[in-house]
């Protein structure tokens, strides 16, 4: 596995990561949008050239917000959603981040589990966040400091 950050030739194949895990994708084009804005962390985990798994988070000031992270079915539990979240840190550390914050479907049993073992501690909940079905977030935080 590679890590790697998204470029621009990248963001259809992330695109398609989006349409593959979720039910509101991200377009090539949110992926191209965050990737130009200013505190973006694109990343994408590679296997034999392919991208099989993103991350995509913003920072601002001293807070980072974990926007997407995904990996195709075929990949999951090989450990590449784990190396995304640990460069992830890696970077904010790197950036002065103090904290990092994401959201999460209740149901989403799978990726509460990723993140309470990566560190995540729960902070609250989003009543209805969630559409295609509606459902609420919880709200998880990871302190870097």
């Amino acid at each position: 596995m590679i890590l790697t950050d998204i470029t621009p030739d990248s963001a259809k194949a992330v695109a398609e990561v989006e349409r593959v895990c979720f039910t509101d994708p991200w377009s090539e084009d949110s992926v191209l949008s965050l990737y130009k804005s200013t505190g973006s962390i694109v990343l994408a985990a590679c296997e034999k050239g392919n991208i099989v798994g993103a991350l995509l988070a913003r920072c601002a000031a001293d807070e980072c917000e974990l926007y997407r992270i995904a990996v195709l079915p075929q990949y999951r539990g090989k450990g590449y959603a784990l190396d995304m979240l640990g460069a992830m840190k890696d970077i904010c550390r790197a950036r002065g981040i103090n904290t990092v914050y994401l959201e999460v479907r209740r149901s989403n049993e799978p990726a509460i589990g990723l993140y309470t073992r990566f560190g995540f501690q729960s902070a609250g909940v989003r009543k209805n966040y969630y559409s295609l079905p509606d459902e609420d977030a919880l709200i998880y935080l990871l302190k870097l400091t």
